[in-house]
């Protein structure tokens, strides 16, 4: 017996360290799902999210506001209807070999963005701070979302102010100004808008792929 120890125990130092089975179209929910459901289908679903980079956290089987906001990420991702539901359209691309991958987001100084935004346009960012200011154009609501621009100060009041468009579903909750949010995003060069003074002031912007 003694002479098979050291191969069992091979066998399972070399099944320990496989990576996990990625999950595919044969594990994928056969039915719609919404914020509020619960169950296993749910959890499968928070699971294939997590694997392509959309976190939902922990996947504990309740569709919430975070699942419902990875959803709308990823959707947003695979130019499909911005709903937050999983329909069966988003289940099956959300499972297939096709399923866009969400970026990596990086942080950054402000001032490198502000001092040579051409190095840093297209590239994916992370950062959080308070709302200044919120406007909005439902114009398009039934088709694209609400178009959303934000000033948001990343540090402090006021300071560090940053632009972000964004297109918010309809069934999603509003941002309000006072929020504390986290966004997700690619940089998008220098904005310039006018004050209600006249000056002219420039600030670095993002088109935002998910806030929270």
């Amino acid at each position: 017996m003694k002479k098979f120890i050291p191969i069992i125990c091979a066998v399972l130092i070399f099944l320990l360290s496989c990576p996990a089975l990625a999950l595919t179209s044969a594990d994928a929910p056969t039915t719609q799902l919404q914020k509020g459901d619960k169950g296993a289908d749910v959890t499968v679903l928070q699971e294939r999210l997590n694997e392509l980079g959309y976190s939902v956290g922990t996947a504990d089987g309740a569709y919430g506001g975070k699942t419902e906001k990875s959803i709308t990420a990823f959707q947003k991702r695979a130019k499909l209807p911005q709903t937050g539901v999983a329909d069966l359209e988003t289940i099956e691309l959300l499972f297939s070999e096709d399923a866009p991958v969400q970026p990596v987001y990086e942080s950054i100084v402000y001032k490198d963005l502000a001092r040579d935004p051409a190095l840093y346009e297209g590239k994916n960012y992370q950062f959080s701070g308070n709302v200044l200011q919120v406007m909005e154009d439902d114009t398009y609501a039934d088709t694209l979302g609400v178009y959303v621009a934000i000033r948001l100060a990343t540090k402090g009041n006021y300071d560090d102010v940053v632009y972000i468009t964004y297109w918010r579903p309809k069934t999603e909750s509003r941002i309000l100004e006072d929020d504390k949010i986290t966004v997700w995003g690619e940089y998008s060069g220098l904005y310039s808008y006018t004050t209600v003074m006249g000056a002219t002031v420039t600030i670095p912007s993002f088109s935002a792929e998910l806030i929270q």
